[in-house]
């Protein structure tokens, strides 16, 4: 992508890895990367801009992109997750990092809801990413 600053979270700068879901033009579940680490991000509300953010790792956000785990489970095997309320800028975002525990799971997709590529742009990230993941694994 174009090396978008979406975040910042516990000093790391997070950047749009790419959009996977969005809603008349806003991205509403995308990935962000952030040294060298993926998150997933699911904005839960469109109007005011407030986000969960889960750290993830290769093989989950693989499992997730081809389909083998479902997006709610996918992120309810994290540990922990940042709620973020957005600012103005970036610098005025407040960020709160919660146990996974204490999410509501009304704000996350349906049980059986799971990730499916639905673009050309998609279907090549999800190329570009397997290279990465094969690389990493051998």
């Amino acid at each position: 992508m174009d090396n978008k600053l979406c975040f910042r979270i516990e000093n790391i700068e997070l950047y749009l890895e790419q959009v996977l879901v969005d809603y008349m033009g806003i991205p509403i579940f995308f990935l962000c990367k952030g040294e060298g680490e993926y998150y997933l991000v699911l904005c839960t509300d469109i109007d005011e801009l407030n986000y969960i953010i889960l750290k993830s790792s290769m093989n989950d956000v693989y499992e997730l992109l081809h389909g083998k785990e479902s997006i709610r489970n996918t992120m309810l095997k994290q540990k922990e997750y940042w709620n973020v309320i957005s600012g103005e800028e970036i610098v005025l975002d407040e960020v709160e990092r919660l146990s996974i525990a204490e999410l509501d799971v009304s704000l996350l997709p349906k049980e059986d809801v799971y990730f499916e590529i639905v673009s050309t742009k998609l279907e090549n990230y999800v190329k570009k990413f397997d290279m990465e993941y094969f690389c990493d694994i051998m």
